[in-house]
């Protein structure tokens, strides 16, 4: 029941992403006959990693991949000041390999047509991409868990992931019924409260990760494995956008409690319920 208190804005979000957001991804992706998720793929790039605005874990993931696999990344921030920073602490950094010009240009509107980009862009750039490195919207924040459109995009295209956000966080994803990749790397960083030692752990996933799918062949093998869960993932998305009222009924929440919430979206967001 305090779900005004501290969760009100968790809940939103959650169901802000199936209800609000759903009509504004392209109907080719949302199409659940479209082939989406390949039944091959080869895997170039080891790590993706596409980051706007300035957090810590961000921050951090950021210098990670950029520091120990360069080469085999896909990173991008759209910051200035994070690419002056870089340039200044890793020798032969080329900050216009890590420039996304059109997430620039969308990250601080409200147009509509945001989420078509930035699904089309993730859909077109991570093509020969193993695995995403995504930042929730908050990882500081205790008692407090958000899921948005950094982590439905990459389930929505089929991409197998990391999330780097609060405790608990992959707990709520299983409880609405997704599935992670805990046969194929460590994800206990979950159980983590200590922020520091989270973020470290998270590192230890990427370098296993990194070590343990060292070539294209073991990461083909490693993703035809993974195939049910990344089509299970889709599956579930679409399900939800089309009943978004059914987040709801997975979480444990009193009746009085729901009752009040979904007064609170009917009124703010009519239509979508």
């Amino acid at each position: 029941n305090n779900l005004r208190i501290n969760n009100i804005i968790t809940f939103h979000d959650i169901i802000f992403t199936f209800a609000y957001l759903n009509d504004e991804f392209p109907t080719h992706i949302r199409d659940p006959n479209a082939i989406i998720i390949p039944e091959n793929k080869t895997f170039s790039k080891l790590f993706a990693g596409f980051y706007a605005r300035i957090s810590y874990d961000r921050v951090t993931l950021f210098h990670h991949l950029i520091k120990n696999y360069k080469n085999e990344s896909l990173v991008y921030f759209a910051n200035n000041f994070i690419h002056d920073i870089m340039e200044r602490c890793e020798p032969e950094y080329n900050r216009e390999l890590h420039i996304n010009p059109g997430m620039i240009k969308v990250i601080d509107t409200v147009d509509p047509a945001y989420q078509s980009f930035v699904s089309n862009d993730l859909l077109e750039k991570t093509k020969n991409v193993f695995v995403d490195i995504i930042s929730e919207t908050i990882f500081y924040e205790d008692d407090n868990v958000w899921f948005t459109e950094k982590t439905i995009i990459p389930m929505l295209i089929g991409m197998p992931f990391v999330t780097s956000t609060t405790a608990n966080y992959y707990k709520l994803l299983h409880k609405l019924g997704f599935k992670t990749f805990s046969d194929f790397w460590d994800e206990s960083f979950d159980n983590i409260i200590d922020h520091e030692d989270r973020m470290a752990k998270i590192l230890e996933t990427v370098d296993y990760i990194a070590n343990t799918y060292d070539t294209e062949e073991k990461r083909e093998a490693a993703y035809k494995k993974m195939m049910p869960i990344l089509e299970h993932n889709r599956k579930l998305v679409l399900y939800l956008f089309d009943n978004p009222r059914n987040v709801l009924s997975e979480l444990s929440l009193s009746d009085c409690a729901i009752n009040e919430f979904d007064q609170v979206m009917r009124a703010s967001y009519p239509g979508c319920f």
